[in-house]
């Protein structure tokens, strides 16, 4: 039975395989030299052009903690309260972890010599990362809301900001600053702006970069009124990624040391931000005003050790994390317009949706990830290939 539906504020909105063989580890697709990873040897960091697997099935893990938060806070629903409250309150926080980590892997990705001077490059490379699949889901949404408003004479499924001035800002990726069509995608919006910034800082010497970086996560601490802190959905984002940008620095200059004691140093600190990580869920509202430093610590170690820990690579490689986190970007964009479709078959046909049982919520997950599967492989990849400036250019561009 659908109950009412909330207006959440921007604050809480936050890629041909199978899903085989569920129990084996995923062999490595990069060139990582004479060991593995985990070895940690002088050789062993792979190119910036192949996937860190352990990163990919974080990043996937992430995605379904918000498909987990939306469908509480879009249906209010929460079945399984008990062990899922954490994600129910604040699975939004999943967002945070998708901009440390972008900043991480698109400094592992472009900034190098041979690449970070390419800003007309790097920036289609982004777009035709991005654009395609917000572009399809956009319509979608529009589409939907449109029919819902005109057609039935009803108030739009969840995000009210839907008029033609919003529409223009999603078709140029400037929205992010309110929560309007396919709301999730306020945060491909800012990061994108974000990504724009960054082309642009790391054409400078590298020092200075350096210091770019930290004088901008600072900016973002920067009192505004009686506030303590200015959150903003720009702020917000550059924090992430430019912490994300100087954890790169620190994970190569540890990552490189041909010392034993580095792997198993990273077995313990992915252990203990994962522990950590799941207990603190249970306890943020204890302390609510460390909880955005705390949750990005952890956010941290949990990135800088699972390439280099051997329980990371154990666990990460099996074959269904490491794909989902593949598609884990069409499961972020694709979640809302289903819901949006299951909002419509409801008032148009009477068709209900158990979203306050279990069943209807691990249905719902699946039935997101079937989804994603599909627009990833016939959306995603092929526009990709459409905007592609040169054949050279890989058709897998860093997530």
């Amino acid at each position: 039975m659908l109950v009412k539906i909330p207006t959440p504020e921007w604050q809480s909105t936050c890629g041909d395989r199978v899903f085989v063989h569920f129990f084996s580890v995923r062999k490595p697709e990069r060139a990582i030299g004479t060991v593995s990873f985990g070895d940690v040897s002088s050789n062993s960091l792979p190119t910036s052009s192949d996937r860190i697997v352990e990163l990919d099935s974080l990043r996937g893990i992430a995605a379904i903690a918000v498909v987990v938060y939306h469908h509480g806070s879009h249906f209010d629903a929460s079945p399984l309260l008990v062990l899922l409250g954490p994600l129910y309150r604040d699975g939004w926080r999943a967002v945070d972890f998708f901009f440390v980590l972008s900043g991480f892997v698109l400094a592992r990705a472009y900034w190098k010599e041979e690449r970070k001077d390419s800003f007309i490059r790097n920036l289609c490379d982004r777009i035709r990362r991005l654009y395609p699949l917000h572009f399809v889901t956009l319509l979608l949404v529009a589409l939907g809301q449109w029919y819902l408003i005109s057609g039935l004479n009803r108030n739009a499924f969840v995000y009210q900001s839907n008029d033609s001035v919003q529409f223009a800002l999603n078709l140029v990726l400037i929205h992010g600053f309110d929560t309007s069509f396919n709301g999730p995608s306020w945060s491909i919006s800012t990061e994108f702006m974000v990504n724009v910034l960054f082309f642009v800082i790391i054409l400078l010497p590298r020092r200075l970069a350096l210091v770019t970086f930290a004088a901008a996560i600072a900016l973002t601490f920067i009192p505004r009124g009686d506030e303590l802190v200015a959150i903003t959905p720009l702020t917000r984002t550059l924090r992430g990624f430019c912490v994300g940008v100087l954890l790169y620095s620190l994970f190569v200059a540890i990552a490189s040391r041909p010392r034993t004691w580095v792997r198993h140093a990273a077995d313990v600190v992915f252990i203990v931000a994962l522990v950590c990580s799941i207990g603190y869920a249970y306890l943020v509202e204890t302390y609510p005003q460390l909880s955005g430093g705390i949750t990005l610590m952890l956010h941290c170690l949990l990135i800088i050790s699972a390439p280099m820990s051997s329980l990371a690579k154990w666990s990460l490689r099996r074959k269904p994390l490491a794909y989902l986190g593949e598609i884990s970007y069409s499961v972020y964009l694709v979640h809302f317009p289903l819901q949006l479709i299951l909002w419509l078959a409801f008032v148009t046909l009477g068709l209900t949706w158990p979203f306050g049982e279990l069943f209807g919520l691990l249905s719902f997950i699946a039935l997101t990830i079937g989804c994603a599967a599909l627009s990833y492989h016939y959306i995603e990849l092929p526009g990709k290939r459409l905007l592609r400036l040169s054949r050279k250019d890989p058709v897998q561009a860093p997530a």
